[in-house]
């Protein structure tokens, strides 16, 4: 019999691909917690540890990797340990995912290095772990063919520890004022990227203005033209000057307005995060330079949604079977929660027959049958949620 006072935190010796840093990750020692009962998206809703002093600890702390070092961060588990014991021999896109992780770890004030700079495990375990999966999902979209099942399992876990951080102020991600809410955020996510291609051209603009400036202090005063032309280029410069700072304000107005359009209070009730008023308003800032960060639950579900459907469609890294039922029912009761009925309804369609076909291919083997039953169950009773919301709004 285990000794509840035993620690379930064991370490693993792992070194970074990245830096080679050999760090030794906390891990969960298999066994030592019990989950009781799931939501429908399979967040576990509650947990009991064998040693007690964990039980308010989530495991999901745990799940991710950062290196000590560089931050670089992927999911702990077996494949990681074997990439990582093997670096010397990974392929050319892992080495090219290394170039573009200290580069973006060499900018300063980059988005993964403020992350890695405030991972307090001891004071916030949850947004700890909420950043780390950051860290993650950014790493993971350095690489040249991102896994969007992995980022939407990620993403997914993100919006459980938002969910749990939160349990008493959640919002109803059905109502009509979160969904014009979430189709304004989607608009102007999509505005971000525009501004930010376009801050990209701006930039070479100047830079092709600065290099004739260069060339024009070159040539005499005396002569008219030359003066002429340093004039225009100076104009030139000062006009794309203050272009470039009307795109970073319209960028950080765009960050704010889905919140001002429902009158939202910037958590300023919440705890303070370091030098921020909060960790939303910490996750807020970052947002301003990736539009990769999610700053709630119902920001991080709709990104888990859109990765599970781009997996779904490209079959990419989902397993036949067991693995495409469970992705047909995420979508569908992920697109359930977020309001959008008509792939809700196809999708949790599409699981239910997909998990009655399994049972009458196993036949009476019931362990083999457990899952499919099970997400057969949990998708007829989710379409009748989804027909009670579409027959209420009607």
């Amino acid at each position: 019999m285990k000794n509840p006072d035993d620690s379930p935190i064991i370490l693993s010796r792992v070194g970074c691909p990245v830096c080679r840093t050999v760090n030794e990750y906390e891990t969960v020692r298999p066994g030592s917690y019990v989950e009781d009962g799931i939501d429908t998206d399979f967040r576990p809703l509650t947990r009991r540890w064998s040693n007690p002093r964990y039980q308010s600890v989530n495991p999901l702390l745990y799940f991710m990797a950062t290196c000590t070092t560089c931050f670089y961060t992927r999911e702990l588990n077996r494949l990681f340990r074997e990439q990582a014991a093997e670096s010397d021999l990974a392929p050319e896109q892992q080495k090219a995912m290394r170039l573009k992780h200290l580069a973006m770890l060499a900018e300063s004030g980059s988005v993964a290095q403020r992350l890695g700079s405030s991972l307090w495990p001891e004071s916030f375990p949850v947004q700890t772990a909420i950043s780390k999966l950051l860290i993650g999902i950014l790493d993971e979209n350095l690489l040249e063919q991102p896994s969007n099942y992995d980022l939407a399992r990620w993403y997914l876990r993100t919006a459980w520890l938002f969910r749990e951080a939160k349990p008493h102020n959640r919002p109803d991600l059905t109502s009509p004022f979160t969904q014009s809410r979430r189709d304004l955020e989607c608009a102007t996510d999509e505005m971000q990227a525009d501004l930010v291609r376009l801050s990209g051209r701006v930039s070479q603009v100047m830079q092709f203005l600065h290099s004739h400036q260069e060339a024009a202090q070159k040539h005499p005063d005396d002569s008219q033209g030359p003066l002429q032309c340093r004039q225009g280029l100076q104009q030139l410069v000062d006009q794309i000057s203050g272009m470039q700072e009307t795109l970073a304000e319209v960028r950080r107005s765009l960050t704010a307005a889905p919140d001002q359009f429902v009158g939202a209070v910037r958590d300023s009730e919440g705890e303070a995060f370091g030098d921020h008023a909060s960790y939303t308003e910490f996750l807020r800032l970052l947002k301003l330079d990736s539009p990769l960060i999610p700053i709630n639950e119902e920001d991080a579900l709709l990104r888990s949604l859109s990765h599970y459907k781009k997996a779904f469609e490209a079959h990419g890294g989902i397993e036949a079977g067991n693995g495409a039922m469970l992705t047909a029912y995420l979508i569908g009761e992920l697109s359930r929660r977020l309001g959008y009925f008509d792939d809700a309804e196809r999708h949790l369609d599409m699981a239910r027959l997909s998990a009655h076909a399994a049972i009458i291919e196993n036949g009476a083997d019931k362990p083999r049958s457990a899952l499919a039953r099970h997400i057969a169950v949990l998708a007829e009773r989710q379409s009748h949620l989804l027909y009670d919301n579409t027959s209420h709004s009607e």
